[in-house]
């Protein structure tokens, strides 16, 4: 062996290299089988797996609440239990029984129709 390094692609043994490459180059890919995308789905609901796709026709979308704005307050240590315990008790949401506090309260109290009116304007 001398200095010379051996040529990866000996390309003076083959003078058709360049054709041959090109050759192999342009084959296409082979053709792939034509697989109904039906049948995968009915092969994938029978062996289990989930669809992840969202589903369009039974999607259900909730009424827009009219609880929107936020009201942040401080009370005393165990007053936010007895007044979830008490939505628990009356089956209603915190935001419900927050506004029916209020109405009892201008109800109970004189001098507050303006409040009251106010408050039906609101709430209907």
């Amino acid at each position: 062996m001398g200095n010379q390094r051996a040529s990866i692609l000996d390309l003076d043994d083959d003078e058709n290299f360049a054709s041959e490459l090109i050759a192999v180059i342009s084959k296409s890919e082979p053709a792939k089988p034509s697989i109904n995308p039906k049948d995968i789905e009915a092969v994938a609901r029978i062996s289990g797996f989930t669809n992840r796709q969202p589903a369009e026709a039974t999607r259900r979308r909730r009424k827009k609440s009219p609880f929107t704005e936020q009201l942040g307050i401080k009370v005393r240590p165990g007053m936010r239990e007895i007044f979830q315990d008490l939505g628990e008790i009356i089956g209603e949401y915190d935001h419900t029984i927050f506004e029916r506090a209020i109405l009892a309260l201008i109800k109970q109290e004189e001098g507050t129709e303006a409040l009251a009116r106010r408050f039906e304007e609101l709430t209907h």
